[in-house]
C-alpha cells in the first residue's frame, strides 16, 4: 500500500512532466492558430508569428482585438469539445490540456476588462465560458485522480496542477526579474478560484470514485518528462529558424525603401507635429501592420513620430537589461523609421524603462554604490539606442524618460550625455515628467531642447495660464526650445484633472478633444514651442468612441490633432 506522502509525490512529478508541452500547445491553439487558419482560408497576409519558449502569437492583416477574443472561444470550444468526443478526458494529460486551454481563453477577455476595453456583456460571457472550461478540465483530473473527500480533493488538484503551474511561474520571475507581476495575477488569481470552484461544487460522479485511486505510474511520469524534453528541443528549434527568416524579410523590408544619407544634415530645431507611435499586439514594430498604420498619420498632419521601445528596469535591484524585446525589436525600429522618413517624417528615438509596476519614477537608489551600479548598467542601455538613432538617422534622441528620482544626481547625467553625444551626432533631449522633476532639472542647458511629458492638470475651465506659467519659467531660465515629447489626455470624465490617469470614470471623449484643444491653442504660437507628440496612436490603429484610453484614434481629438497640424508653421 503506496503511503498518502508518495501519492502526491507521483500527483505532482505527473502534472509537472506534462505541463510544458501542455501549456505550450494551448497557447498555440488560443492564439495563434486561428490566425493561421484565416491565413489560409482566406488568403490574408501573416501580419506577425511568433514562436518562442514560453508562448506562440499570430496575427492576419486586419485583426482587432475584438475578432480575436471571438476567434480564441471559438476554438476553445472547438478543441475542448473534440477532446471530449475522443475519450481525452480518460487521460490526465487531456484533462489538464483542457484547463490549460480554459485558462488561456480567459486570457484576451479578462486583460480587456481590467483596461477598460471591453467591458461588457459579450466580454462577461467570453469569461464565464472560458472560465467553465477551465473548471471542466480540473473536474476532469478530479475524475481521474481525486478521491471523495474534499480534502483530497483540493490535495490532488493542487499537486497536479496548481503547483507545477506556480512553480513554472515563479521560476520564470526569477529567471526573467522584469516579468510583470500583474501578468502573474492574471494567470494564477482564476486558476486559484477554479481550483476552489471546482473541489467544491457537488459533482454527481464523486460517489462514485473509488477511495483511494491508483496513483501514476512511474513509465507515465517517465513518458511526460520525455515529452516536455523534446518537444522544448523542437520549439527552440523552431524558434530559431523562425528568427533566420525574420532577419531576411527585414532586409528585404529595408532594401525596398530609401535610406537617409549618411552625412544628411541634423536640423537643430524645426516643428515636431508628432505622435507617440507605440507597439500595441498584435501589430508589433516590424510587422505590415504597423507599417500600414504609419502610412496613414500624415493624412492627419503628422509630420514626426517618436519610437518608443522599452527596456526593463528593477525598482529593488540596480539593473537594467532586456532591451530588443520583439514588440520593439531594433529589426522593427529600422523598418519603422525607414517608412516615415520615406514619407517624408521626422523620427524622434525615445527608449525607456518599464518597471514591474510600469512607473520608471519608482526607480531610487540612495546608496552611492547602488547608484553607481544602476548608472553603470543604464549607460549600456543608452549606448545601444545611441548607436542606433545613429544608424537609423533618428533626427532626435531621447537620452531618458521619467526617471524622476534619479535625475536629481547632475553629474552622472552630464556624463551620460557627453556619452551620448560621442555615439549621435544629432539633437539630444530628456522627456521629464510634469511637476517637480521637469521643474527642477539642472542639466537642461547641456541638451538641445527641453523636453516635457505634458501632464499637467487643468482646472474645469480648462484655462491653461498656470501651465504655461511654469513652463515659460523653466525656458527662460535655460533658453532651450521647449518640445512636449509626450502630450496627452485620457478619453475619460475628469481627465483634465488627472491627464495621466486611464481609470475610475465614464467614457468623455469630447473632454478629451477639448484639453486637446486647450493645449495646441496654448503652446502652438509660443516662438520657443518646438513641438509635441501626443500620447498616443498604436501600431494596431485601436481606439474609438468607446475606448478611454489615451489614443485619440478614432476620436474627435483626432480631428483637433489634424486641425492644428495642419496649419502652416510660424
Amino acid at each position: 500500500m503506496i503511503s498518502a506522502q508518495a501519492r502526491w509525490l507521483r500527483l505532482f512529478l505527473l502534472g509537472s512532466s506534462f505541463f510544458y508541452p501542455l501549456y505550450w500547445t494551448s497557447q498555440f491553439v488560443v492564439f495563434t492558430l486561428p490566425a493561421l487558419l484565416r491565413a489560409v482560408l482566406f488568403h490574408l497576409p501573416l501580419n506577425m508569428l511568433e514562436v518562442s519558449f514560453l508562448s506562440s502569437h499570430a496575427s492576419v492583416s486586419g485583426e482587432t482585438m475584438a475578432s480575436v477574443r471571438v476567434e480564441v472561444l471559438v476554438v476553445a470550444i472547438v478543441f475542448a469539445g473534440l477532446v471530449y468526443a475522443f475519450r481525452g478526458f480518460e487521460f490526465v494529460a487531456g484533462a489538464m490540456g483542457i484547463a490549460l486551454l480554459g485558462q488561456a481563453a480567459l486570457l484576451p477577455f479578462l486583460s480587456g476588462i481590467l483596461q477598460r476595453e471591453s467591458a461588457s456583456f459579450a466580454a462577461v460571457l467570453g469569461v464565464l465560458v472560458a472560465f467553465g472550461i477551465f473548471c471542466a478540465g480540473l473536474r476532469g483530473i478530479l475524475k481521474l485522480v481525486a478521491s471523495r473527500t474534499l480534502s483530497s480533493r483540493l490535495a490532488s488538484i493542487g499537486m497536479t496542477f496548481v503547483l507545477p503551474e506556480v512553480l513554472f511561474w515563479l521560476a520564470l520571475r526569477l529567471r526573467y526579474p522584469f516579468f510583470d507581476w500583474r501578468f502573474l495575477a492574471l494567470m494564477l488569481g482564476p486558476l486559484v478560484l477554479a481550483a476552489i470552484v471546482t473541489c467544491l461544487l457537488p459533482w454527481k460522479r464523486f460517489e462514485q470514485l473509488p477511495q483511494d485511486k491508483a496513483p501514476p505510474r512511474a513509465t507515465e511520469i517517465l513518458a511526460g518528462a520525455v515529452l516536455a524534453i523534446l518537444f522544448g528541443t523542437g520549439i527552440a528549434l523552431s524558434s530559431r529558424a523562425l528568427e533566420r527568416t525574420r532577419e531576411a524579410e527585414s532586409r528585404a523590408v529595408l532594401e525596398s525603401l530609401p535610406a537617409v544619407p549618411a552625412n544628411a544634415p541634423y536640423p537643430k530645431v524645426f516643428s515636431q507635429r508628432g505622435v507617440n507611435f507605440t507597439a500595441e499586439y498584435p501589430a508589433v514594430y516590424g510587422s505590415e501592420g504597423a507599417r500600414e498604420m504609419l502610412r496613414r498619420l500624415p493624412a492627419y498632419g503628422i509630420n514626426a513620430i517618436a519610437l518608443v521601445p522599452y527596456g526593463f528596469a528593477s525598482e529593488k535591484e540596480p539593473r537594467v537589461r532586456g532591451w530588443n524585446t520583439r514588440w520593439e525589436s531594433d529589426d522593427g525600429v529600422r523598418q519603422l523609421a525607414r517608412v516615415a522618413h520615406s514619407l517624408g517624417m521626422k523620427v524622434l528615438l525615445k527608449p525607456q524603462l518599464w518597471t514591474g509596476r510600469g512607473n520608471p519614477g519608482d526607480i531610487s537608489f540612495p546608496s552611492a554604490e547602488r547608484r553607481a551600479q544602476w548608472f553603470a548598467q543604464y549607460e549600456v542601455f543608452l549606448e545601444h539606442y545611441a548607436r542606433l538613432a545613429t544608424e537609423i538617422h533618428a533626427d532626435v534622441f531621447c537620452i531618458g524618460v521619467e526617471l524622476e528620482k534619479m535625475t536629481q544626481y547632475e553629474a552622472e547625467w552630464r556624463w551620460l550625455i557627453a556619452r551620448a553625444r560621442e555615439l549621435y551626432p544629432g539633437p539630444l533631449t530628456y522627456a521629464a515628467n510634469s511637476g517637480a522633476e521637469f521643474e527642477h532639472i539642472k542639466f537642461w542647458d547641456a541638451l538641445d531642447f527641453i523636453g516635457l511629458d505634458e501632464y499637467y492638470p487643468l482646472p474645469d475651465d480648462l484655462s491653461t495660464d498656470g501651465v504655461v506659467a511654469k513652463i515659460e519659467t523653466v525656458q527662460r531660465k535655460f533658453a532651450r526650445p521647449v518640445v512636449f515629447t509626450e502630450a496627452g489626455f485620457a478619453s475619460l470624465a475628469d481627465t483634465n484633472r488627472q491627464p495621466w490617469a486611464e481609470s475610475g470614470h465614464a467614457i468623455d471623449t469630447e473632454l478629451q478633444a477639448r484639453c486637446y484643444e486647450a493645449i495646441s491653442s496654448a503652446f502652438s504660437g509660443k516662438p520657443w514651442f518646438a513641438g509635441m507628440y501626443w500620447w498616443k496612436v498604436g501600431t494596431d490603429g485601436g481606439g474609438g468612441p468607446k475606448d478611454g484610453s489615451h489614443t485619440p484614434w478614432g476620436k474627435p481629438a483626432m480631428g483637433v490633432v489634424q486641425r492644428w497640424y495642419a496649419k502652416p508653421a510660424g
